[in-house]
C-alpha cells in the first residue's frame, strides 16, 4: 500500500507541477472564448483546484485503508469535514472578498486528507515513501485502468462542453456543468 501511496503522490505532484506551469495554454484550449477578468479568475481557481484533486486522490487511498479495516464512521465524518470548510471559506469570502473563493476546494481536500492521515495514524498506518514496483502494484494499477480511462473520458466531454459554451452567451457554461451533474 505504502507503493501505491508513492506512486499516486508522485503523480499528483508531477502533474500538478505540469498543470500549473501550462494552466494558460490549458485553459485557452479548454475555455477559448474566456477573456479578461473571467479568463483571470478562472486561470487562478484552476491552478489551485489542480492541486485539491491530489489532497483528495490520496485522501480516497487512505479512505480505502480504513474501509478494508472495518472504519467506516471517521471517513464518513472527514468527508463531512469537506462541506464544513468549504461552508466556512464561503462564508469568510462574504468579509474577505470573493478573491478568497479560490482555496476553498483545495482548503477542503486538505482538511478532508489531515483528517484521513490523523485516522490512519491513530490506527498504525502512516504512509511512507517506497517506489518499489513490485507485482502486486502492477496488478493494481491494471486494476485502476478502467476506471482511470473512464474518468478521461467524463474529463473530455466537460472539457468540449466548457470549449463550445465558453464562446456563447454568459450562463451557458453553468447550463452545461448543471447538465452533467444530473
Amino acid at each position: 500500500q505504502d507503493a501505491i501511496f508513492s506512486f499516486i503522490l508522485l503523480s499528483g505532484l508531477l502533474i500538478g507541477v505540469l498543470a500549473d506551469l501550462f494552466a494558460e495554454p490549458l485553459l485557452h484550449l479548454i475555455a477559448p472564448g474566456y477573456t479578461g477578468e473571467v479568463f483571470g479568475r478562472t486561470l487562478d481557481y484552476f491552478r489551485w483546484s489542480v492541486w485539491s484533486r491530489v489532497f483528495f486522490a490520496l485522501g480516497s487511498l487512505l479512505v480505502a485503508y480504513l474501509h478494508y479495516h472495518g472504519y467506516f464512521l471517521i471517513t464518513r465524518v472527514c468527508y463531512l469535514l469537506i462541506s464544513i470548510t468549504e461552508i466556512i471559506t464561503i462564508l469568510a469570502s462574504l468579509s474577505v472578498g470573493s478573491i478568497f473563493l479560490r482555496y476553498t476546494l483545495t482548503l477542503g481536500n486538505g482538511v478532508f486528507f489531515l483528517c484521513l492521515l490523523i485516522a490512519c495514524r491513530k490506527r498504525g498506518y502512516t504512509p511512507r515513501m517506497n517506489l518499489q514496483y513490485t507485482p502486486h502494484v502492477r496488478k493494481t494499477f491494471f486494476m485502476v485502468l478502467p476506471g482511470l480511462l473512464s474518468l478521461a473520458l467524463s474529463y473530455i466531454n466537460t472539457i468540449i462542453d466548457k470549449n463550445f459554451a465558453s464562446s456563447l452567451p454568459t450562463g451557458t457554461v453553468s447550463a452545461f456543468s448543471y447538465a452533467n451533474v444530473i
